[in-house]
């Protein structure tokens, strides 16, 4: 059509392309200038209904008049030729003008603010582009940016759907030749599966084009529409930061945000990014954030090295110690004292709905002291049996097992709990002789509101009688309470797990040893012996099995016995329970756990636990691992909604509310867990766990010892000198070296070799050394460290833990390149991405050693990034921790310890 005319215009060029038409240049003849005329499709223009459509999202856009939006001069026709003319814009397109490498911050900004301006003008009055990309931004030779085809996109929908249409593209390279394919790779997720389309989608889109601004790259890619519409759908970008050092975190927070596959979790329109943007330049422009790689490096007393990683890695270890004494498991939580006044769990048990709520509290024990194994599996069997029931929801025997002999009345501990019925018995165990031994089970039902008695019976019954005396007073309960079954619910209310009561014996006394408040690696090991012993005098009962691989797993995971062959014979015993027994729910429970403590596949433990949740509301163990798991999946939110359903029905669980309270802390939501720690210090005033997570939450989100110190001094503190690293750890933030070196020596090595941390003691005098300038003595320390960790590391290369260890260590040596390499490697073994509860550590780390070589700049960035996620480090512990005192006078630094923690 060069040199043809259409109305006054005269056609001088042609310019493009597209799915909209063919592009030219034209003068018009008029006014005299040059415009752009865009010349509709055949098959739009033949359409009245769509020509109509293309007119009124013309004219609504020609209103906009926005100077980052191209205008639209006027809509025409000619001969049966329909096009509209626009401002014609001499420049470059964005795509021309992203380097391979990505661009600067400032020049992002001047290109993303008017961009961000010009989509939020547009959904302000209801338009959405819906075709973003960078093919479709124009930058004028005066440095303008102008958005091209606003509005008009609507047109390029297919009746058969977004991805239909998509599908009947060619699957051919992005790249090549003649083959424009731009508008899928920047389409959203909704668009992508044909879906209505709002200004969310638009966002979407405006992450993709600021993720290529900054990376040279798109975050969703592949060799066909297909492919990138597959990974649109499904994958998730690598950060910005990962690819530009030289961009901050808050970008990167930004993007991420506007690329979240759930529309509800962007920004609602392009104004919400427009202000984060807004935020991010005057930030830039003030100094309180600087640039990866271009900020100023401040020495702080020139090659100063201070005491590193005493921060919250220490205080883990601290924990972990603790919790590797008697706290790492919910059956260990101290027996709550019988003079001790709990109030009723907050809410009670009211978000479990209509069912009905029961506690069974432990059955006495009329026998000999050695058999109160036997009466706590009585106990725990009615419980499980019951857990099986939809429609009962069942107080966990963790919590009921806090009023064995408290002596409180049976309607105040129903109260406390928050349940509607309570069931107490006893049972005696009378051996008649080696051939035979009788029971003697006394339950009763009690109806909380008036304290009614509404059902008791005695069972005289032969031994072998027990698993059906079990039956029959689980289903009285459902009788008296009036629930219907279904017909698993009766299988499992009447199941027999085993023929051998020798067997049967074997694995009550093997949970008992495992579960019990007191246990240790000693009778954890005596329990597998015990369960070991189940199996082989009836190779057939698969609950033994299923149980035997469970504490197998637990010697793996508690680091009592990791080793290839433990978590082997975790597998083979689970395999083994599965294949005798198929649906029976604690055969996937192990080999959930087999895969959640031994192989860390997350998903493929979900895959095992969650139909376990579903089919058994009232077991509170498996939502707790439930939460557990979506921790270290990152999904901070799951995870508490899952822990607080857990706690409901296992209210008096101190360290079920502990780790609720921690996960506040990880989100940094500190009151929250100050009032969760509060309760569970009053619940079990001498469980050490929740002390230790008090101390920490008040050092991380007040930024003092002051407070820290008070609540560490009302901590039971046993003989053992090792409960004294707590106070290590404070006189080193209180800067009290001496102190510290005197209590430090009289703790064990083998208290600071626990499950999640490992520093041999020698590194923590060598950090404390340095923090008091004493550096001969210091790099003896560090010596002695660097040949343990070698040891550790030669054995197991791939444990994390030894090379951050010893990254930390040839930090303080001076050994930078090395250092670096070490340190990096721990957190390439155990990513955030994998590990969401343990991989910000490894992160952490490494930015401690870019701190203690002399690279601010990128150990600011980490600290950035840690502070954008949910973990541990806080302004609070920035403030405080010696081992970030290089970086102290950094402007950036001082801006983060400035934000609100």
């Amino acid at each position: 059509m060069i040199g043809q005319s259409l109305l006054h215009y005269r056609i001088l060029d042609k310019l493009g392309s597209g799915g909209m038409g063919d592009v030219y240049l034209a003068e018009d003849g008029k006014l005299h200038r040059k415009v752009v005329l865009k010349i509709l499709p055949p098959q739009v223009a033949a359409d009245p209904a769509r020509r109509e459509r293309f007119e009124l999202e013309a004219r609504a856009v020609a209103a906009l008049s926005h100077p980052n939006i191209v205008t639209i001069h006027s809509i025409e026709e000619s001969n049966g030729v329909h096009f509209i003319t626009m401002e014609l814009v001499q420049g470059k397109t964005l795509a021309d003008l992203i380097p391979p490498g990505g661009l600067s911050l400032n020049r992002i900004l001047d290109l993303a603010l008017p961009l961000s301006e010009a989509v939020a003008a547009a959904h302000s009055r209801g338009i959405t582009h819906r075709d973003l990309k960078p093919a479709n931004i124009m930058v004028s030779e005066d440095g303008r940016l102008k958005v091209l085809d606003f509005g008009l996109a609507k047109l390029q929908e297919s009746p058969l759907g977004v991805v239909e249409a998509a599908t009947r593209l060619p699957t051919l390279p992005l790249t090549q030749e003649g083959h424009i394919m731009g508008t899928v790779a920047y389409m959203s997720p909704e668009q992508a599966e044909g879906k209505p389309v709002d200004p969310r989608s638009d966002v979407f889109s405006l992450g993709i084009i600021l993720f290529e601004m900054a990376t040279g790259q798109r975050p969703f890619g592949g060799d066909t529409s297909i492919s990138v519409l597959s990974s649109i759908l499904k994958d998730s970008p690598r950060p910005i930061t990962d690819l530009n050092q030289g961009l901050p975190r808050d970008l990167a927070r930004i993007v991420n945000r506007c690329l979240a596959k759930d529309p509800a979790q962007r920004f609602q329109s392009a104004l919400g990014l427009k202000n984060e943007l807004v935020t991010l330049r005057q930030e830039s422009a003030s100094g309180e954030l600087a640039l990866t790689g271009t900020g100023l490096r401040r020495a702080v007393g020139s090659r100063t090295l201070w005491m590193a990683g005493a921060g919250l890695a220490a205080l883990l270890a601290v924990v972990l110690a603790y919790r590797s004494l008697g706290g790492g498991r919910a059956s260990q939580v101290p027996r709550v004292p019988g003079e001790t006044a709990v109030a009723p769990v907050p809410g009670g048990t009211a978000d479990l709905g209509a069912r009905k709520k029961i506690a069974i509290l432990p059955f006495e024990n009329l026998g000999p002291a050695e058999d109160q194994y036997f009466a706590d599996g009585m106990t725990e069997e009615i419980t499980s049996r019951l857990s099986a029931v939809r429609d009962l929801a069942v107080i966990s025997r963790t919590s009921a097992a806090q009023y064995a002999r408290t002596g409180k009345m049976v309607k105040q501990i129903g109260e406390e709990l928050g349940v509607d019925y309570v069931m107490e018995g006893s049972v005696r165990w009378e051996r008649r002789g080696p051939a035979s031994s009788r029971i003697r089970v006394t339950p009763q039902l009690v109806r909380v509101a008036d304290d009614t008695h509404l059902w008791s019976d005695r069972y005289d019954r032969d031994l072998k009688d027990v698993f059906q005396v079990q039956s029959e007073i689980a289903g009285q309960v459902v009788q008296q309470l009036g629930v219907a079954l279904l017909g698993q619910e009766e299988k499992a209310l009447t199941a027999k797990p085993t023929q051998n009561l020798e067997a049967y014996q074997a694995y009550l006394r093997g949970r008992d040893f495992r579960d019990s408040p007191a246990a240790s690696p000693s009778t954890i090991r005596r329990s597998v012996e015990m369960l070991d012993q189940a199996v082989r005098l009836d190779a057939g009962f698969a609950l033994a099995w299923a149980e035997l691989s469970r504490t197998h797993s637990m010697l793996y995971h508690e680091k009592i016995d990791p080793t290839e062959d433990r978590l082997a014979q975790a597998r083979r015993a689970a395999d083994r329970a599965l294949e005798l027994q198929p649906d029976l729910p604690a055969a996937h429970l192990a080999l959930g756990y087999y895969y959640y403590w031994g192989r860390q596949d997350y998903d493929r433990a979900l895959k095992e636990l969650l139909p376990i949740a579903e089919g058994q509301e009232s077991n509170a163990d498996v939502l707790a691992a439930v939460g557990y798991i979506r921790r270290r999946q990152g999904r901070f939110d799951d995870a508490l909604a899952t822990l607080q359903k857990a706690f409901q029905l296992d209210p008096r669980n101190a360290l079920l509310e502990v780790e609720l309270a921690n996960t506040y802390g990880l989100l940094r939501r500190y009151p929250e867990a100050d009032r969760y720690l509060n309760q569970a210090i009053t619940l079990a005033p001498k469980f050490p766990y929740a002390h230790l997570s008090k101390v920490f939450n008040f050092l991380a989100w007040k930024g003092s010892t002051k407070e820290a110190r008070a609540t560490l001094a009302k901590m039971p503190a046993p003989d053992d000198p090792n409960f004294q690293f707590p106070w290590v750890f404070l006189d080193l933030l209180d800067g009290r070296q001496r102190e510290a070196l005197e209590r430090l020596g009289a703790i064990s090595a083998e208290a600071l070799d626990v499950a999640d941390t490992y520093w041999p003691k020698p590194l923590f005098a060598c950090l404390i050394q340095y923090s008091g300038e004493r550096r001969e003595e210091a790099r003896a320390s560090c010596e002695s460290a660097r040949a343990a960790l070698e040891r550790k590391i030669n054995a197991d290369p791939r444990d994390p833990r030894f090379r951050a260890a010893l990254g930390l260590t040839l930090g303080c040596m001076g050994q930078k390149e090395e250092a670096i390499r070490q340190a990096t490697l721990a957190s390439d073994l155990l990513p955030v991405s994998r590990d969401a509860m343990d991989g910000p550590k490894y992160v952490e780390n490494l930015a401690q050693v870019y701190g203690l070589v002399g690279n601010h700049d990128a150990a600011l960035d980490r600290i950035e990034y840690l502070l954008s996620i949910p973990g541990g480090v806080s302004s609070g512990l920035l403030k405080l921790d010696p081992v970030w005192n290089p970086l102290r006078q950094d402007p950036r630094f001082q801006a983060l310890i400035k934000k609100p923690s």
